[in-house]
């Protein structure tokens, strides 16, 4: 056995050029694989500082193949310088690296933390650096010198720091590292690191001051270089699993800001569907509303034009309507809605609502508070009811003038559960609007023909009365001229009784009927002219009764002519009243013609 091991080790001796290749490819690949890794925007502290531990291993694979190469051609003044100076520029890098992994660590108390940063300032790897040239400089064999100072000063705490700054970041860090499984990795790369630290920096090449071993140091450093490479390497796949991560972020993103144009396209083609169906809405309220416009212009009665209102509005196929509803107006009474119109209602709904007080039923309450009553369903408001009453809402909507008067309410069935609209709303006050202008004018021209068949009443009578006015004037001619004649025979007749003896009986009983018939035609005389004469009001305490009775002597004649009986009922014991006889003559003669 210690045969073979001297074979090994006289072969190690003598083929060192093989182990200086693998133990510069080692660390040039883990310098490359790094270099390589895309860590920008990484949240790892880590990737701050793998830079360094990149630099320190592409330059020290260098260094390494350097001394290969004076392995393979000999010694070389030129080579040796160079190797020299790139062994203390990567020791340098692995300084600064080891320097700042150590920094990392925020498991030890603040108070700790603070004298770590003390003791390792940021300008300690360059003093150090400085130090080195210097002291290997002013040494007899100066590259040589450099190259043992560089490890023992930069190379063996640069392990010790980055083996142990690397297990403690791990720590750290455990809850996010030990689900990617890469324990290992940390904790060879860790091992490996402290171990090289010791092989590279304490265990040199002969030196005048440090003796060396049987073992060539360079296939331990190799082996360790292998194994650094190795966990470094597999380390790093804390960065790919970062890159996944946000790139998943990035896709879930992407899918959230697809969703959201999803579902903001989704909003955009309902609400433009809401758009179409509003514009199609608006185009049937304004039909419909020509529609009663144009009905308002139709010379029909008020009744009629309610109901063609009616027929109208319940046809609305977008309103939920259910074909059922009625108009009610304010009528003789200010405080009863009368219904005028309607359409599909039953015999109980009509007896129930053909009138309704201000206040009951959902009628009431729209015309008592003049606001839209609507309810989607039958409930405690709807006052109104019968057996056997299907479920329904309604819309209630008050018909208000220009001045504020409730003209009366239109009422809508709509169907059960239906949800109210602004637009609705606005459609149905439309609506009210326009039924209470064609209200008011409705009800003006009714009442215009009214005056005007009152002012055609009125002008009759004027004209009768001017007619009366004539006839009195001529009358009051008449009865003078007929008067004195009638004098005349009266004092006739008068002498003639006073001459005649008592046996003539005949010929008296005859005058005495001539002078009765006197009497009587210069009564008629007399009350023509009472008739005919224009006097102020004379009030006197006369007998209505006596009043009466003259009154129709003066109409007798006329009666007789067109065959009218006339029939009196005259109540006797009346107490007089004040009044002006001929006035109220006038007044009886002209209520008997």
């Amino acid at each position: 056995m210690h045969k073979i091991l001297d074979m090994i080790f006289l072969w190690l001796q003598k083929d060192m050029d093989v182990v200086f290749f693998v133990y510069g490819l080692a660390f040039v690949i883990m310098g490359l694989a790094i270099l390589l890794q895309p860590k920008k925007g990484s949240s790892f502290r880590l990737a701050d500082c793998l830079w360094l531990l990149s630099g320190f291993g592409l330059v020290h694979g260098i260094s390494e193949w350097l001394d290969m190469w004076i392995a393979i051609k000999g010694e070389n003044l030129l080579l040796q310088a160079f190797s020299s100076l790139a062994l203390v520029i990567s020791f340098l890098f692995f300084f600064e690296f080891g320097r700042q992994i150590f920094r990392l660590n925020n498991l030890s108390p603040s108070f700790i933390r603070e004298k770590i940063s003390r003791c390792l300032p940021w300008w300690l790897t360059w003093l150090l650096g400085i130090l080195i040239i210097i002291f290997g400089f002013l040494s007899a064999d100066s590259w040589k010198n450099v190259n043992i100072w560089a490890r023992y000063i930069l190379c063996f705490p640069a392990g010790l720091f980055a083996g142990s700054g690397l297990l403690l970041y791990y720590i750290a860090q455990k809850d996010v590292l030990e689900p990617l499984k890469i324990k290992k990795f940390f904790l060879i790369s860790s091992l490996a690191l402290f171990f090289y630290g010791i092989l590279s920096g304490l265990v040199v090449n002969i030196g005048s001051f440090f003796l060396a071993t049987h073992i060539p140091v360079q296939v331990l450093r190799a082996l360790c270089a292998v194994a650094i490479a190795w966990g470094i390497t597999g380390m790093l796949r804390i960065f790919k699993w970062e890159s996944i991560e946000r790139l998943q972020i990035k896709v879930e993103e992407k899918t959230r800001e697809l969703t959201k144009a999803n579902e903001l396209l989704k909003v955009e083609v309902s609400e433009r569907k809401l758009r179409e169906e509003k514009i199609k809405s608006n185009y049937e309220m304004q039909g419909v509303l020509n529609k009663l416009l144009s009905v308002s212009l139709q010379e029909i009665s008020l009744e009629e034009m309610l109901g063609q209102f009616i027929e109208q509005i319940t046809a609305i196929s977008w309103l939920a309507l259910e074909s059922k509803g009625s108009i009610s107006l304010v009528e003789d009474d200010p405080g009863i809605l009368v219904m005028r119109a309607q359409k599909g209602l039953s015999e109980p709904v009509k007896n129930m609502c053909g009138r309704v007080p201000f206040g009951r039923c959902y009628c009431g309450q729209a015309a008592k508070s003049g606001e839209i009553i609507f309810s989607d369903h039958l409930d405690e408001r709807h006052e109104n009811r019968y057996e056997g009453m299907q479920e329904h809402g309604h819309y209630c909507v008050p018909i208000i003038s220009v001045n504020k008067k409730i003209l009366g309410v239109l009422n809508l069935y709509i169907q059960r559960g239906w949800h109210r609209d602004e637009s609705e709303k606005d459609f149905l006050v439309s609506i009210a609007n326009v039924l209470a202008g064609v209200i008011e004018r409705k009800k003006m021209d009714e009442s215009l023909k009214a005056a005007y068949i009152r002012l055609q009443e009125t002008q009759s009578q004027l004209i009768q009365a001017e007619k009366l006015t004539a006839v009195g004037e001529l009358a009051s001619g008449v009865a003078h001229e007929v008067r004195n004649p009638l004098g005349i025979i009266l004092q006739g007749v008068n002498y003639l009784e006073s001459r005649m003896s008592a046996k003539e009986d005949d010929i008296l009983e005859t005058l005495a009927m001539l002078k009765e018939s006197i009497n009587r035609a210069d009564k008629i005389i007399n009350g023509l002219l009472d008739f005919s004469r224009f006097t102020t009001l004379n009030l006197q305490p006369e007998d209505i009764n006596s009043i009466v009775e003259d009154s129709l002597v003066l109409v007798k004649n006329q009666f007789k002519i067109e065959n009218i009986e006339i029939i009196k009922e005259l109540k006797s014991g009346l107490p007089d009243v004040m009044a002006d006889k001929n006035k109220l003559e006038q007044v009886f003669i002209n209520l008997l013609l």
